[in-house]
């Protein structure tokens, strides 16, 4: 269950990372801070500086929130922040619990809501994929939507007549409701692109990437670093869906790319890769998923470790973060 003031917390330093302007600072990080300071726990000093208070944010939250400040949703070992950005865990929480579930404040800068909004769109098609999963076909709709997930995030960029020839015989999902995830590009500009982190914007001349503190070295010179010239029907995805779907979506494709390599070299440990299985977490309807996989894996390989979502989730953030940064799998 979540808290208002644990939320207000979050979702305040979400909207002050975003932010060009540090200060003043948003409405709902100024609430959090001041709550805070009054509820942090006694064997923690509140931060003087904003620096401290941000560096403090790395700390697994039970280190200085109160018990009852922290969602049953959250894993309380994780940092709202994870090396000056926001976390898995906190990015998890937020589009999964805050956003899906329509929780974000009424007093949330005028940019939260509308992202929020703008992953609602693509909360539906999610939604409409799941149901058909269970109820309809569950084949097809993996298919489709491996599809539907591969194409937003391989094309940041794209035109209305490549999602029109892409989707226009899709079975559940139609062009529309995937040309609602983008935005027009504006005529006689540039625009730019990176293979690691996605749209870059610029500004005084210097590329900027989502997240500067994973992928931060973008000089126009670099293999890459792509120019994207615009064209009548350009398109780019909406941010929202940028920070919820693209730019973990990068590193996953790459991960996916590079664990099918592995099975070809080594088919006697690694059975099966698949990306994005039943449609991501149908699969959930299991709760003690450990149980039936070592059940079923029984001819496996005496090396196979089964292990728990928990620990399985901390694996692949960390090979993630690596993969943001250049790193090799």
């Amino acid at each position: 269950m979540s808290n208002s003031q644990f939320d207000y917390l979050l979702i305040g330093v979400r909207e002050y990372l975003d932010s060009k302007q540090k200060y003043p600072y948003p409405d709902l990080l100024h609430h959090g801070m001041n709550t805070l300071s009054l509820d942090i726990k006694k064997s923690v000093s509140f931060p003087k500086t904003m620096r401290g208070f941000l560096k403090l944010l790395e700390s697994p939250v039970t280190d200085y929130l109160p018990n009852s400040w922290i969602p049953s949703e959250f894993d309380q070992d994780f940092g709202l922040l994870d090396m000056g950005s926001f976390s898995e865990e906190a990015n998890d929480y937020y589009f999964e619990i805050l956003e899906a579930q329509d929780k974000i404040p009424p007093n949330a800068s005028t940019k939260t809501k509308q992202e929020a909004i703008d992953n609602q769109k693509f909360t539906r098609i999610l939604d409409r994929l799941r149901k058909a999963y269970v109820e309809d076909d569950p084949e097809k709709s993996q298919e489709v939507y491996v599809k539907f997930r591969r194409f937003v995030i391989e094309n940041q960029y794209a035109t209305t007549e490549d999602i029109r020839k892409t989707f226009r015989r899709t079975k559940y999902i139609s062009p529309e409701d995937v040309g609602e995830l983008y935005e027009e590009c504006e005529e006689d500009r540039d625009y730019w692109y990176c293979d690691r982190c996605g749209i870059l914007t610029e500004k005084n001349g210097q590329l900027k990437g989502l997240k500067p503190s994973l992928c931060s070295n973008h000089h126009k010179d670099l293999n890459y670093v792509h120019e994207r010239t615009w064209e009548v029907g350009f398109l780019q995805i909406k941010e929202g869906i940028r920070q919820r779907v693209c730019f973990p979506g990068i590193p996953e494709l790459n991960l996916y790319l590079n664990l099918e390599k592995i099975k070809k070299e080594h088919s006697e440990y690694l059975k099966e890769v698949q990306l994005y299985p039943g449609v991501d977490r149908c699969v959930n309807i299991y709760p003690d998923y450990t149980k039936i996989v070592k059940e079923k894996a029984k001819e496996s390989p005496k090396q196979t470790q089964v292990v728990g979502d928990q620990f399985f989730k901390q694996q692949v953030r960390e090979k993630i973060t690596k993969l943001q940064k250049g790193g090799n799998v």
